[in-house]
């Protein structure tokens, strides 16, 4: 199991014990439990409370590390110093206090309880795989080549849920950035059955998971041989609730 997690739970497990109110915005680590117990390889995280700390267990796991406030509050991309990466126990402790100083800083009331150290994976073919409700439809999922691709060209391709196997293998398809699909320079060309093995997977959780209102799994890094999932923000509510 990832570090920072405790006993195996499972998805109804968590739900249950996170005692799910309308717009609960998961923080980091129980963003990794989640997707961990419905079979989502997730990035290694553990959630740390002091620079010591931070030090000891960056040097357990491995550098390089991302850093970034265990919060349930959403900071955005622009907010400056919220997020930091660190490659040694000296930088670990120094990033760590910056993350704190530079999320009081940009939110003041926002609740933090420490920082999330997440390993970063090594470099792979990015993509992004997100999941909304809409009113008519029900949960939609859309798939796309990375953060720019989808935020600069739109470049993004979707599907009702549930998902078949035929909409997996047609939906990576169809952004004009697939050719990355056979790899791009030094990147590896992903594993396209992995590919559609975990657009699959995030269909079955949020068909079988109703209190998921939204899902977004990014930065996720595509290899050969495997798929981890390097940041995720989920939004959780009372589906009952949320109708009326």
């Amino acid at each position: 199991m990832p570090a920072g997690y405790g006993d195996n739970m499972s998805v109804r497990d968590l739900i249950q014990r996170w005692d799910v109110v309308p717009g609960l915005s998961l923080n980091g680590v129980e963003a990794n439990q989640f997707l961990h117990e419905a079979g989502i390889h997730v990035a290694d995280a553990v959630a740390v409370h002091s620079p010591g700390e931070a030090a000891a267990a960056a040097g357990d796991l491995g550098f390089p590390f991302h850093l970034s406030p265990l919060s349930r509050e959403r900071f955005p991309a622009q907010a400056d110093g919220v997020t930091q990466v660190a490659t040694s126990e000296d930088g670990v402790q120094h990033a760590y206090q910056a993350v704190l100083d530079a999320s009081r800083a940009w939110n003041p009331g926002a609740a933090v309880d420490g920082v999330l150290l997440k390993r970063v994976p090594r470099p792979g073919v990015e993509m992004t795989v997100a999941v909304e409700r809409d009113d008519l439809f029900g949960p939609v999922l859309s798939f796309g080549f990375g953060r720019m691709a989808l935020d600069i060209w739109d470049d993004v391709a979707y599907r009702i849920i549930p998902i078949t196997d035929k909409d997996a293998r047609l939906i990576i398809k169809e952004p004009k950035a697939s050719t990355l699909l056979q790899g791009y320079g030094a990147l590896e060309a992903p594993n396209v059955a992995l590919v559609e093995r975990l657009l699959l997977q995030v269909s079955d959780l949020v068909e079988n998971t109703p209190e998921v209102l939204e899902m977004e799994l990014d930065p996720v890094y595509s290899y050969r041989d495997e798929i981890v999932v390097a940041g995720a923000r989920i939004l959780l509510g009372n589906p009952d609730a949320d109708k009326e």
